[in-house]
This record gives structure tokens, C-alpha cells and sequence, in this order.
């Protein structure tokens, strides 16, 4: 297991992915066949589940030297920019500035 990390970065294991439903306005394609040139004149709302903006995960190891969070902490984190860690499985790194907060009985501290 890891003990120490370069500075700015974190070991994070991430828990399921959050999926959330959103409204998009896509074409709609049967009012819209007979139209030339490709035109797109009608849409139609549907709701559709995608991942959210923001994840959460448990520390593995840590650089940060405040007490912000620690090894064993949930967190939420930016997912978007994260790497695979490919030395120990399912883990991820997450840089310390797309750490958002900890996560704690469904209160963000």
C-alpha cells in the first residue's frame, strides 16, 4: 500500500457512479423527415439519466498536511480529471484542488 504521496495529489477509491435526469431538447425526427436540407424546426423534451458533475470516493492515501480530510474519509471529488492508478485496483488519482469537501451523513463539511 502506498504511505506518502507527491504534493497536490490523492488516492481516491471511488464509490458507484451518481446518476442524475436531466431535460434535453433533442430533434424531433418524425416531424422533422420531410423537411430539406437537413433544417431542424421541431424538438421535443426528453429526460434522460447521466452521470453527475461530482463523485464520491474514500481516501487511500493522502498529501495534504491540513486536516481538511484524511486516509479513510469520503470525499467528493471532480471525476472528469482523474487517472487510473494502475498499481492497486479500482483506484483512482484525483488532484487536491478538484476535492471538494468531505462527505459525512449526507452533509457536505
Amino acid at each position: 500500500m502506498v504511505k506518502s504521496m507527491v504534493t497536490g495529489r490523492t488516492l481516491v477509491l471511488p464509490h458507484k457512479v451518481i446518476k442524475v435526469s436531466k431535460k434535453l431538447l433533442v430533434p424531433d425526427t418524425e416531424k422533422n423527415e420531410k423537411l430539406d436540407n437537413e433544417e431542424v424546426k421541431e424538438v421535443k423534451k426528453v429526460t434522460q439519466r447521466l452521470p453527475a458533475n461530482f463523485q464520491l470516493g474514500t481516501v487511500v492515501a493522502t498529501s495534504t498536511k491540513k486536516e481538511e480530510y484524511k486516509t479513510g474519509d469520503v470525499v467528493i471529488f471532480k471525476p472528469n480529471r482523474c487517472i487510473l492508478f494502475e498499481l492497486e485496483k479500482d483506484v483512482i488519482v484525483v488532484d487536491d484542488y478538484d476535492i471538494i469537501g468531505v462527505w459525512s451523513e449526507n452533509k457536505i463539511n
